[in-house]
Parts: structure tokens; C-alpha cells; sequence
């Protein structure tokens, strides 16, 4: 849906013009039909405390690195 949604992807444009594609004009038919829901936004919300440090779920050595040299 992020894909869908992106601002690039609802426009047609070139070099002297831009317009609502299709699904731009679904969006904006949606939009204009129906309104949108106004959300509160806040950050005041508590985050859980990571179980690992960051970082700490990775290999210390990329094993792709390491090159093993055949005698």
C-alpha cells in the first residue's frame, strides 16, 4: 500500500506539466467524497526496553568477507 500511496506515484509529469494520475484521481475522489480523520498525534507513549543492545543481533565478522585460500 506504501507504494501505491507515495506522493511520486499518484502524479503523471513531464517536462512542463503534472497531473493526477488514475489512482491519484481515485485518492483525491476519495478524499474529497468522503474527508479524511483527523488524528491526534502524540509521543509521550512509554517504549519497551530492547532486549539486546544495538546492533547486538548482528555477527561481529561478515562471513562473505573472509576469503579462504586454497594450497
Amino acid at each position: 500500500m506504501d507504494a501505491l500511496t507515495f506522493a511520486t506515484a499518484l502524479m503523471s509529469e513531464n517536462r512542463t506539466a503534472a497531473i493526477l494520475n488514475p489512482t491519484g484521481s481515485l485518492f483525491k475522489m476519495g478524499r474529497d467524497r468522503f474527508g479524511t480523520i483527523p488524528v491526534e498525534v502524540t509521543g509521550d507513549s512509554p517504549q519497551p526496553k530492547p532486549a539486546f543492545p544495538p546492533g547486538g543481533e548482528q555477527p561481529a565478522i561478515n562471513p562473505a568477507a573472509i576469503r579462504i585460500r586454497s594450497k
